[in-house]
């Protein structure tokens, strides 16, 4: 039986997984719930943590033992959350992210997976880099490669179009992270001619702009500040980031706010 090997999209707020199948095209595997992307949240609710969904519906709901946008913090020594009395770094909690993404992708092949390549952002220094592999090996996996994301997006641009001499600026703007790659494709090689980027950058801090932008409003308008509680800081996060999705498409979204027994439906362009 030949064995397979998958590439995992380990993201800031959503993680995916892919393999080749017979013909040689890459596939999107599905997770346990029949969706392509899996969020990148932990919840350390149960004896065992949960990942995925229902992690990021007890985020909703204000649970406090939730661990997510943690990808910011990868190969930080100093960096570690507490869950039931024990630390977790952010290697740590990866693991358990990427064990779940192999599990999932396992139960979607059929097949047992051990081998995975893994994406970084293109600025990962060492540090970040040995510590998603360590990642990896946690979760059972031996890590064959870590590529850039950029670059990624290269090989699959190049392979998609059938390319040649080209030199083409990557934008990586995900969730948490944002990268900018200037890249050379020939008939030979991708070669990467430089790259920048910001490791705080990203989808999520959209959101905390419409969040503080929109409790202010309502601060002004009813004396209270629903960022004062957990709860409704929460549903506001949720909230926003589903106006910033609609806001894509349209002009105008109404945010629905519920906190200390007011609640305003506003509409805001």
């Amino acid at each position: 039986m030949m064995e397979i090997s998958i590439g995992i999209d380990l993201g800031t707020t959503f993680s995916a997984v892919a393999t080749v199948d017979e013909n040689g095209r890459a596939v999107v595997l599905k997770n346990g719930l029949g969706e392509p992307l899996t969020p990148s949240v932990v919840w350390f609710g149960k004896a065992e943590p949960v990942v995925g969904a229902e992690a990021k519906e007890m985020q909703e709901m204000g649970e406090e033992m939730v661990a997510s946008f943690f990808k910011r913090n990868m190969g930080d020594p100093f960096f570690t959350l507490e869950f039931n009395g024990k630390d977790y770094t952010a290697k740590d909690i990866s693991a358990i992210l990427l064990k779940k993404l192999k599990t999932d992708a396992e139960k979607a092949l059929g097949k047992p997976v051990n081998k995975a390549v893994i994406t970084v952002p293109a600025y990962f220094n060492d540090f970040q880099r040995k510590a998603t592999i360590d990642a990896g090996k946690e979760a059972g996996l031996e890590v064959l490669r870590i590529i850039n994301e950029p670059t990624a997006a290269a090989i699959a641009f190049g392979l998609n179009q059938k390319v040649e001499g080209q030199t083409i600026l990557v934008y990586d703007l995900g969730g948490g992270t944002f990268d900018v790659t200037l890249i050379k494709i020939t008939t030979d090689e991708i070669k990467v001619i430089g790259t920048d980027g910001d490791h705080e950058l990203g989808g999520k801090n959209w959101d905390d702009c419409i969040v503080n932008w929109v409790a202010q409003q309502f601060e002004d308008e009813f004396g209270s500040n629903p960022l004062a509680d957990n709860l409704s800081i929460n549903e506001l996060l949720v909230r926003a980031e589903n106006a910033k999705k609609q806001l894509s498409t349209r002009d105008t979204t109404r945010i629905s706010i519920t906190h200390v027994e007011k609640k305003d439906d506003m509409t805001y362009p």
